[in-house]
This record gives C-alpha cells, sequence and structure tokens, in this order.
C-alpha cells in the first residue's frame, strides 16, 4: 500500500490531534511544537485549512480551533453507521451504571473507528476521543474479527508488525475461539498499550508516525494482553472489554466497549460487567434487524 504524502499526513495529524483537544484553541507555535513540524510548513497548512473553513482562527489571540465545515463532513460521515443511533443508550447506560467509559467503535480501511463515547476519564487513566483510529491487526480487533471467515482471519494475521510465530498463532486461536464462546473480548493493561494510546490520541508532547505505531502495536503483539481463560476467583488489570453488534449478514458492525479501569478487578466482576455489555449490544443488534452468525 502507497504511503500517503507528507503533506497530507501533516494535514491529517493536525486534524486529529485538534480532533484529540476539542475545545482547546492552540497557537500556531504550539502546534508546530506538539506535531514536531517548522513554522513555515505548520503556517501554510492551517492557512489553507483555515480557508477551506475546516479550521477557525481566533481574530485577536490568533490561535486555532475546529470549524463548522468539519459538521458538514462528520454528520455526512456518520450516516455510513446508522446503527450508532440505535447503539447511543446502550452506550450511556452501562457508562451511567459502572461510572466507566463507554464506547460504539466500527471498522473502516483495515481500522477501528470509534464513533461515540460517554463517559469522563478518570484521574491517572489514559483518554481516547471520537475520531481515534486503532489498526485491526493482531493483537488489535479480536471481536471484530472472531466470527470472520478463515480467510478473513488469516488476513488479520498477516497484518502483524512481524511474522506470527506458531506458538503466537495457537494463542490467537485460542483467544478468537474465547471470544466466541464468550461472546466478547477482554483485554489486559499493558504499557505498550498505555503508550500506543498516547500516540494514537495526540495527548502527549508529539504525534507518533506511522512506523512508532506499527513498533507500538507490533510490541504488544508479544505481551501479555489477551484473556483466554477468564478466571472468576483471579484479578485481572482491564484495559477494555468488548461486545459485538452484528448486522443483517451476521457480520460485526459496532463493538460497545467499556474503558477506564483504574484498578484490578476479579474475573467474577469482569463478567458480571462484560454481561451487561453483550445485553446492550444485543439489544442494539435486535433493533437494526441484524442476527447472531451461524455457529
Amino acid at each position: 500500500m502507497a504511503r500517503p504524502s507528507p503533506a497530507v499526513e501533516r494535514t491529517t495529524a493536525i486534524l486529529d490531534f485538534l480532533a484529540a483537544h476539542p475545545t482547546e484553541p492552540w497557537s500556531l507555535s504550539e502546534l508546530a511544537r506538539r506535531l514536531d513540524l517548522n513554522k513555515a510548513t505548520a503556517h501554510a497548512l492551517l492557512s489553507a485549512l483555515t480557508d477551506a473553513g475546516y479550521l477557525v482562527r481566533h481574530p485577536v489571540r490568533k490561535d486555532y480551533a475546529l470549524g463548522p465545515a468539519l459538521i458538514g463532513v462528520g454528520r455526512a460521515a456518520l450516516e455510513q453507521y446508522p446503527v450508532v443511533d440505535f447503539a447511543r443508550p446502550e452506550v450511556r447506560r452501562p457508562a451511567d451504571e459502572t461510572g466507566l467509559p463507554c464506547l460504539a467503535t466500527a471498522s473502516g480501511d483495515g481500522d477501528m473507528v470509534i464513533l461515540e463515547r460517554v463517559g469522563t476519564a478518570r484521574p491517572l487513566t489514559v483518554s481516547v476521543a471520537v475520531g481515534q483510529r486503532v489498526p485491526i491487526a493482531p493483537p488489535f480487533g479480536t471481536a471484530f474479527v472472531a466470527w470472520e471467515t478463515p480467510a478473513a482471519i488469516e488476513q488479520w494475521l498477516a497484518r502483524a508488525g512481524s511474522p506470527v510465530t506458531d506458538a503466537e498463532r495457537a494463542r490467537y486461536d485460542a483467544a478468537l475461539a474465547a471470544v466466541r464462546d464468550r461472546g466478547y473480548s477482554v483485554t489486559l493493561d499493558a504499557d505498550a498499550h498505555a503508550r500506543f494510546t498516547r500516540a494514537t490520541s495526540s495527548g502527549d508532547a508529539r504525534v507518533a508516525s506511522r512506523d512508532d505505531v506499527g513498533a507500538l502495536v507490533d510490541e504488544l503483539g508479544h505481551q501479555d494482553y489477551l484473556v483466554i481463560d477468564l478466571d472468576p476467583a483471579r484479578t485481572y488489570r482491564v484495559n477494555h472489554i468488548a461486545a459485538p453488534v452484528f448486522d443483517p449478514d451476521g457480520r460485526v458492525s459496532v463493538l460497545l466497549a467499556l474503558i477506564g479501569f483504574r484498578g484490578p478487578v476479579t474475573g467474577a466482576e469482569v463478567a458480571t460487567l462484560a454481561e451487561a455489555l453483550v445485553e446492550g449490544a444485543t439489544t442494539v443488534t435486535q433493533s437494526v434487524h441484524g442476527r447472531l452468525p451461524a455457529a
């Protein structure tokens, strides 16, 4: 796959960064520093985006924020995912009941994209934002690919950053089988995941390059990340729990996910939270006339 031009990558980096900080205006100098751009390049890109209405520039402070043209773009994009309208109440309900942020995430062009988020990030946890993208590549995306065809699963495995060993293949096969059996996925917190989230959410000092992101995904693939056997008595440091919404063809269209766990939780607690999430996902599946895939 051909890499996008540097200008395109820099433009999307600006938009992604501002989308990750929607309530904060940023000066030219701050954006250039955060995105590792020289000021002349940053000024040219910001001016073009402002002229197009994708950004606005404050007349006095001279700082930049997202512009009104993106409202129409966002609404048009959401029309491709009408399931989000049905999913929104089922995202809010577990967030209200548990105090944990809840997401609705769809797949598109090889990535997972966060379409909806309810709940506030807790202190000392890494935040994620609407629009954030995560590659569907091992170990990410098990709840999206668990019900896919063998050929699609092979394609997913081929996206791993480094060749999958026989032992890793067996572990992924077991993880996908566990997701199908339980009806949801569970992943664990790991240092590489925290660094990955900071990189892709643009929340740290600089936006990571695609190569850096790929290296973090690959590193995570070699860590203890996927929960296969969920022991009710054991405690886990959970990263997220995800349950699938199925479309009328029996394919996963959206995931509902709980995130933001601060401390260890028992396997029994994980199962209770997951069952409620699955119930909500099932409600959305029925609302969109979806069906469970054939066994």
